[in-house]
């Protein structure tokens, strides 16, 4: 027979996920507004991707087409362009898909985030885990539609695979990732995969990821251009007067405080829980695990490895504030909600670059 304090608990359920679904409908409605009140997408990478998609289209192998070789020196992994192949034909309606996307991606990252931790954790660190991905630079770059964002939405999946012993879809899950986000894809999942190698260091699943993407990589390294491909790699980003490295070898405070706000909290916790890494629960171990791929792909492409450590840091930073007293809870809280606030109102949507006729 049920009892009245089962019926309570599972209402009470109901109401954190009706909230839950709530916070996400708000920034959803609002992401939606403000893009399709701008003409284009989200970033300079949505008109690069629509380039590399409109080479397949033409019956070209676009993994090595002249865009993607000329900006990258390595062929791009395709499944994110052969997406985006069916909407090429018109300029006009591949902008529309990639506004599409970029209504679609982060919400969707958000939502599986925020169900597997309430699940895990609870609903007070669940919803300051939300505001804090929302209320950030980094994690807002996850309004761009491109590879890394799908594969953003996919690493929450990945990360419920693994710790529900799914695999046959930790494998699927984590081979798409490669072949969407190339190699990059280390960044994410290589926490997973040692996670998985710690269980049993011939684990079958990490051997099948290996075998699946083998392929990717043999191409990728065969066709990777030779020359100062680590000098390009490290002056990404063109953001006003200096680059982006620049401005983080000059300015780091400013760059980690406006690219990560409150989560900058998050390094210092995450120090502190690999000292204690026997003694954690397995959620908090993938997080704590996760941060190996910032610190290996960082001196590669840190601009977008920051948006993959925004995830650990913001979990660990929310459970730090849930689990304090009211005063330094409503000190933290009015911080995040601040940054939610002003974040969601960021945009850096662009005009059409200027290589897009030549290779459109």
């Amino acid at each position: 027979m049920v009892t009245i304090n089962e019926v309570m608990a599972e209402l009470k359920n109901i109401d954190q996920t009706f909230l839950i679904l709530f916070f996400i409908a708000i920034f959803s409605v609002h992401l939606t507004f403000s893009t399709f009140t701008y003409p284009y997408p989200n970033g300079r990478d949505a008109w690069f991707h629509i380039l590399v998609s409109r080479a397949y289209y033409r019956g070209e192998n676009g993994m090595v087409s002249p865009i993607v070789m000329k900006t990258n020196l390595v062929p791009y992994a395709p499944l994110y362009h052969l997406m985006l192949v069916p909407f090429v034909g018109s300029l006009k309606v591949a902008l529309l898909a990639q506004q599409v996307f970029q209504c679609l991606f982060y919400p969707l990252t958000l939502l599986f985030f925020m169900l597997l931790t309430r699940k895990h954790e609870g609903f007070t660190t669940t919803m300051l885990f939300g505001m804090l991905l929302v209320g950030t630079y980094f994690g807002y770059g996850m309004a761009q539609a491109r590879p890394q964002t799908l594969a953003m939405t996919l690493f929450p999946l990945a990360f419920w695979a693994c710790l529900e012993k799914k695999a046959i879809s930790f494998v699927v899950l984590v081979t798409v990732m490669f072949y969407v986000y190339s190699p990059l894809a280390l960044a994410l999942v290589l926490g997973l995969l040692v996670f998985k190698l710690k269980q049993k260091l011939l684990n079958r699943e990490v051997l099948a990821i290996a075998i699946l993407v083998a392929p990717l990589l043999f191409f990728q390294c065969y066709h990777m251009m030779s020359g100062n491909i680590y000098n390009r790699w490290l002056r990404v980003g063109d953001t006003g007067i200096l680059t982006e490295t620049q401005d983080f070898v000059l300015n780091p405070l400013f760059f980690l405080w406006t690219g990560l706000g409150v989560s900058m909290v998050g390094f210092g916790l995450i120090v502190k829980k690999f000292f204690n890494y026997r003694k954690l629960a397995d959620f908090d171990k993938l997080m704590v695990l996760s941060f190996l791929g910032f610190l290996v792909m960082a001196p590669i492409w840190y601009a977008r490895v920051f948006q993959v450590v925004i995830v650990p840091l913001a979990f660990f930073t929310a459970k730090f504030v849930g689990g304090h007293n009211r005063y330094v809870k409503l000190f933290f809280v009015a911080l995040i909600i601040w940054q939610t606030v002003v974040f969601s109102f960021w945009s850096f949507w662009m005009s059409p670059p200027p290589y897009l006729w030549k290779y459109w």
